[in-house]
């Protein structure tokens, strides 16, 4: 994410920006996250307003799965692969890292997408997030889970053979409070500032293929690229198409 002090990266990445403020609507904007994410596979230095520079290595073999989910018309914002154990070295020493598998994407907040919505949070097997964020919205959806979840843990030591007696340190979790339009930098582009969406965060300690799972409940909630746009482009009020948490917790 880039803030308006962020000059220099700003001017390094101007025309990948540009491309984002220029853009009108939600096919466009997933068109050209699509577009980054490819660039990243061919090794090319971009950027995104969420994201500078390229995706991280790991991320890689995820690509196609999280291509598909955009077909669907959801635009992912973040992910990662399970690792059970990954060990490097770090510094004069070494580390050792495990990982959950998570991904996080936005869809315009809409009638539309409520059955996908519903379908996450039911899943037992997935744990889920679903943040309403907007001009002056920002709160977790009923339902979501609230709880910590540690995502990556990592630990070092001097040698290999120190790593096992090493101390786990927690790396990345779930917000703890829902985040804010702001947080994902779309709050600075024209056609999503004064938007209103779901920001889903869904990761999962079950041996599952995750992307799949999500793939396979947008399809079976009928949700598509079409529905997308058409709740896009009504999505422009807090209680939009009828949708409401039923919760005043702004």
């Amino acid at each position: 994410m880039t803030t308006n002090e962020d000059k220099p990266l700003r001017e390094k990445y101007k025309e990948d920006f540009v491309k984002w403020t220029n853009a009108k609507d939600w096919p466009q904007l997933i068109q050209l996250n699509r577009e980054f994410i490819l660039d990243c596979r061919a090794g090319k230095d971009v950027a995104t307003p969420y994201w500078v520079g390229r995706l991280y290595d790991e991320t890689i073999p995820l690509i196609d799965a999280l291509l598909r989910l955009h077909d669907l018309g959801l635009l992912t914002t973040g992910s990662q692969p399970q690792i059970s154990s990954e060990i490097g070295e770090y510094n004069e020493g070494y580390y050792e890292c495990k990982q959950i598998p998570f991904v996080d994407f936005m869809v315009p907040r809409g009638e539309a997408v409520l059955p996908l919505v519903e379908k996450l949070l039911e899943d037992k097997e997935l744990i889920c997030q679903v943040i309403e964020l907007g001009p002056g919205l920002s709160r977790f959806w009923p339902g979501s889970y609230t709880e910590r979840v540690e995502v990556t843990h990592y630990r070092i030591g001097q040698s290999k053979e120190q790593l096992p007696s090493a101390k786990w340190i927690v790396q990345t979790t779930f917000p703890k409070e829902p985040l804010a339009l702001e947080d994902t930098s779309f709050d600075e582009l024209p056609s999503t500032k004064e938007k209103y969406f779901f920001w889903c965060i869904i990761a999962t300690r079950d041996d599952i293929d995750l992307l799949r799972r999500v793939e396979d409940h947008a399809i079976e909630a009928g949700l598509t690229m079409s529905k997308a746009e058409q709740a896009f482009e009504s999505a422009t009020s807090s209680h939009a198409n009828g949708v409401d948490s039923s919760e005043d917790t702004e």
